[in-house]
């Protein structure tokens, strides 16, 4: 109802006007009634914690949508999916390097690339060894001055320790 110098002015349904303007977001229904359109259904983003490591990645997946009424987690590498779930977040274990996508379905539909998240698993590295020690001069009296050479795969610190029948004499946390 508006007021136009000073009369009420009451708008009625017209089923038959075309734009059926004023009555809802769908117009008016043949019995004059107002219809509302739903408001569609949109996957807002997609959250992948980590989204980069090595294998074994242990990963946190979280989907975030509005008007959702369900909503699914695709895990996929080269196009193909690996796992799926019918939830909005889960837990996933991703076993084997590669690249990987994850995506989330809002009613069953992807309806923006926010919802879709890589993820790279880098390969385990090596677990660090001890290549080689070698000591210099191996043998001697009492009071020998010896020197020390460690080497080792994937090693970032080395800890040599000194023993004597059995026994701990010195500890070094040095590769030589």
């Amino acid at each position: 109802m508006d007021d136009i110098h000073g009369e009420k002015v009451y708008e009625t349904c017209d089923p038959n006007d075309v734009n059926k303007v004023g009555f809802g977001s769908g117009g008016c229904s043949n019995t004059c009634q107002p219809i509302t359109k739903p408001t569609p259904s949109t996957c807002n983003n997609i959250t992948v914690k980590p989204n980069t490591g090595y294998a074994p990645l242990n990963t946190n997946i979280n989907c975030s949508g509005t008007n959702a009424s369900n909503y699914t987690i695709k895990v996929t590498q080269n196009g193909n999916t690996v796992k799926t779930f019918n939830s909005q977040s889960a837990s996933y274990s991703f076993g084997n390097s590669g690249n990987y996508q994850v995506q989330c379905f809002v009613n069953n539909t992807i309806t923006s690339n926010a919802c879709k998240e890589d993820v790279v698993v880098k390969p385990t590295p090596p677990a660090p060894s001890c290549d080689s020690l070698s000591v210099s001069p191996n043998s001697g009296t009492p009071g020998v001055t010896t020197s020390f050479n460690c080497s080792g795969t994937s090693a970032s610190t080395y800890k040599v320790v000194l023993k004597k029948d059995g026994n701990t004499v010195n500890t070094f946390n040095s590769k030589s």
